[in-house]
C-alpha cells in the first residue's frame, strides 16, 4: 500500500488561509482596529514631554521614547502579540474568536515577560557585535 502525499503550495496555503479569516473578518476587524489603538496609544504616551530630558542644549528625546518603548514592548506589547497569536489559532481550530480574547497574553503575565526580556536582551547583545547580526537575530 501507498502513502499519497499531496504537495502544497503556498498559494494553496493562502487561499485556505482567506477563507477561514474570511468567516471572521467582522470581529477581526475589531480585534486589529484595537490592537492598532492600543499601539498608537503606546507611541504618544512615550511622546508625553514628562518624558523628554535635556542636557545641556541637546535635546535627548528620541532615546527617553526609544527606551520607553522598550520598556513597554515589554511590559504590554509582547503580551498583545502574544494574543493575536492566540486569536489566530483559534480561527484556524475554527473557533471563533472575540475581542476580549486580545487581553488573554496577560493571563500568563510573567512568563510571556521574561520571554521578551530574554529576546531582547539576546537582541541587544546581538546588536553590539555588528547592526546586521542584531537584525537577523530579531
Amino acid at each position: 500500500m501507498e502513502l499519497s502525499i499531496k504537495e502544497f503550495k503556498i498559494k494553496d496555503y493562502y487561499l485556505k488561509a482567506k477563507e477561514k479569516c474570511m468567516k471572521f473578518s467582522h470581529i477581526l476587524a475589531i480585534i486589529y482596529f484595537v490592537f492598532i489603538l492600543l499601539s498608537v496609544l503606546g507611541y504618544l504616551i512615550s511622546d508625553f514631554p514628562a518624558f523628554r530630558t535635556t542636557i545641556g542644549q541637546e535635546n535627548k528625546l528620541f532615546f527617553t521614547s526609544y527606551s520607553f518603548l522598550t520598556l513597554s514592548y515589554l511590559f504590554y506589547f509582547g503580551h498583545f502579540l502574544m494574543s493575536l497569536i492566540i486569536i489566530n489559532k483559534k480561527i484556524y481550530e475554527g473557533k471563533t474568536p472575540k475581542v476580549s480574547d486580545l487581553f488573554l497574553g496577560f493571563k500568563k503575565y510573567w512568563k510571556i515577560f521574561l520571554i521578551f526580556l530574554i529576546k531582547t536582551i539576546f537582541t541587544f547583545l546581538f546588536s553590539l557585535i555588528l547592526i546586521i547580526p542584531g537584525v537577523i537575530k530579531y
